[in-house]
């Protein structure tokens, strides 16, 4: 017969897990930005076809690592800092904010929505995998633009119509699992910060378009 388990004990054997190493966090995150935006030029400037797809390879990698760090931030509220820098270096350049998963995983943690249709990181599979799978790959596809458009042309236009706040942008990009689905309002305590890192998302936007018009839409494709 198994043992209960005494959760007391097993949060007093891990205690010590709890308190990030700050320093192993800037480092992890600023050498995978760092190799991955400059395996990201190698690759879209002219040279050799192998070597740019291999340095393509590798930014899409460490790139996909910095972005990993979104739930760490969410863990660690408290490293302010961190999640300014990373959203200096990944967030905002990838156009995929804190904001986006901030209340998703808020209502993952709570007690009253999860496992839950109010819980958006999860979705129901059984007798549908074929079809939700198809869904969620398709979306992933035309993710990038509507990235896009979700800053670059929403966020000014919701300064303009509130209603674009209050019920498009909700409804339209964020990073939930479970599609349709409209993720909650963000706490009063965390707005000024999102708002202020939603227009940088946004001129980044018109920024791409720059690239594009100046130094060639290859540079935005292969940023998509």
């Amino acid at each position: 017969m198994d043992k209960q388990v005494d959760m007391k004990r097993v949060q007093e054997l891990v205690a010590d897990l709890r308190e990030p190493r700050q320093a192993r966090y800037f480092a992890d995150l600023l050498l995978c930005a760092g190799l991955g935006w400059l395996s990201f030029i190698v690759a879209v400037l002219p040279g050799p076809v192998g070597w740019r797809g291999a340095a393509f390879v590798v930014a899409v990698l460490l790139l996909y690592r910095t972005l990993g760090f979104i739930h760490e931030i969410f863990h660690q509220q408290g490293m302010r800092a961190f999640r300014h820098v990373w959203h200096a270096v990944s967030g905002v350049p990838l156009l995929i904010p804190f904001l986006l998963y901030l209340p998703i995983h808020q209502g993952h943690h709570s007690k009253l929505t999860y496992g839950t249709p109010e819980d958006g990181e999860y979705d129901q599979f059984l007798g549908r995998a074929g079809l939700a799978s198809a869904k969620l790959f398709a979306l992933n596809l035309a993710l990038p633009l509507a990235l896009w458009v979700r800053f670059a042309l929403l966020t000014p236009l919701a300064t303009l119509l509130p209603p674009i706040r209050e019920k498009m942008i909700p409804e339209f990009v964020h990073m939930a699992l479970r599609m349709p689905y409209r993720a909650p309002p963000l706490k009063e305590s965390a707005r000024a910060e999102a708002m202020a890192v939603e227009w940088a998302c946004c001129a980044w936007g018109w920024a791409l378009v720059g690239v594009g018009v100046l130094a060639g839409w290859l540079w935005v494709a292969a940023w998509a």
